[in-house]
């Protein structure tokens, strides 16, 4: 098979195609992001805080550009055919042996000026047929050459024909010749269009996008040094927010500025409540000999510094003692329990340990075992925290 590839040129591709090169070009925006904060202060109740922080975000264009270029490849391939073909024609249509004769020596490259009266018997005569391929037709040269060296060497070597001497020149050596003069091979030339396609990408600063806004923060309640932050992105299109939010429970909706103050949006950022109640760790409580003992982190009487904590949350500390039968240690069955003892107390704003006693009332040592639990709450209007347990 023969291969050859051609690149066409600009113009086209003639018969095989409307366009050699086609180019798509598209515009693609990088996504940019930012970030604003807000943090509560010792100073600030941040209760109804309104805070308003400008930004201004720019998508940045890149223009890719994709290249297919149209390559023509051309390939030549023999195809097998059943012997059709004017020297066969000639041959069978010879109206005499001699023309025949002179016929298959036109139609059989190599074959030889003696030998052709010998081989023609073995391609005319009766019940005789024409080959239909180029296996039938070399099997029949061989056929020949046996039977023509046998006869003309058998009795004497004078005149004798070897079928070396003849049959490689017809078979091999000028075996395309006669393949394709007898009808045995025909040649199909065709063509595949391949693409090749090539991408490449530039920024285009002429094609950025900008987009002005502000964020604007109302009714938070934060904590000292307790922080929400919000993202803002912007892809070219649309712009969009999203809070990361600790303790706070926010809901962040855009609206139009109407161009306000040079700005093309406000995203509004409103606080729907606490999500939950405060850091862990603002207080322990923890059974201590027959009483409780409640400490309290720095963090505890940082908090207290803001004034709405301090006056609008109050801590309750709640200590409850138990009375559990005493089983064998055998004895899986559920024991029994009964409270026998709780006491609250009021916590203090400062970071110094409290201690409170609960009395157990009805407690029978000889047969129940005492069992300690503790837990702290804030009051329902405390804006920080609920009174769910920490």
């Amino acid at each position: 098979m023969k291969v050859w590839f051609v690149i066409l040129p600009f113009i086209g591709l003639n018969a095989f195609a409307q366009s050699d090169v086609s180019i798509e070009t598209r515009v693609t925006y990088d996504l940019a992001k930012q970030e604003h904060k807000i943090c509560g202060t010792l100073e600030t109740t941040n209760q109804h805080l309104r805070s308003d922080q400008f930004g201004e975000l720019t998508a940045r264009a890149t223009l890719t550009t994709k290249t297919t270029v149209w390559v023509a490849t051309y390939s030549e391939e023999e195809v097998p055919a059943n012997g059709k073909s004017p020297a066969w024609d000639a041959f069978y249509g010879a109206s005499s042996r001699s023309e025949r004769i002179s016929a298959l020596k036109r139609a059989i490259k190599g074959i030889g000026e003696a030998t052709a009266p010998l081989v023609e018997p073995y391609f005319y005569g009766e019940g005789i047929k024409k080959p239909k391929s180029w296996k039938e037709f070399s099997d029949r040269i061989r056929l020949a050459g046996a039977g023509i060296e046998y006869k003309t060497c058998s009795q004497s070597q004078d005149g004798c024909i070897r079928a070396s001497s003849w049959i490689s020149r017809v078979l091999n050596q000028y075996a395309e010749d006669n393949r394709e003069n007898l009808g045995y091979s025909r040649s199909v030339v065709s063509v595949a269009l391949t693409p090749q396609t090539r991408e490449t990408s530039s920024p285009v600063p002429g094609l950025n996008k900008k987009f002005s806004y502000v964020v604007r923060f109302e009714g938070l309640a934060l904590l000292p040094d307790e922080c929400e932050v919000i993202t803002v992105s912007y892809d070219g299109i649309s712009l969009n927010a999203k809070a990361a939010t600790a303790y706070n429970h926010l809901a962040v909706s855009k609206a139009s500025a109407e161009n306000w103050r040079g700005r093309d949006a406000v995203i509004l950022v409103n606080s729907q409540g606490r999500r939950q109640i405060g850091p862990p760790k603002l207080a322990n409580i923890a059974n201590q000999g027959s009483g409780f003992v409640v400490t309290k982190s720095p963090l505890w009487e940082r908090y207290s510094t803001n004034r709405v904590f301090a006056s609008q949350c109050i801590a309750t500390a709640t200590g409850t003692v138990s009375a559990t039968e005493k089983r064998a240690w055998y004895d899986h069955s559920h024991a029994e329990s009964k409270q026998v003892g709780t006491c609250s107390v009021t916590l203090s704003s400062d970071c110094s340990p409290q201690y409170f006693d609960v009395n157990p009332v009805g407690f029978n040592p000889q047969t129940e075992k005492l069992s300690y639990s503790g837990v702290i709450r804030f009051n329902a209007t405390c804006p920080f925290f609920n009174t769910s347990e920490f």
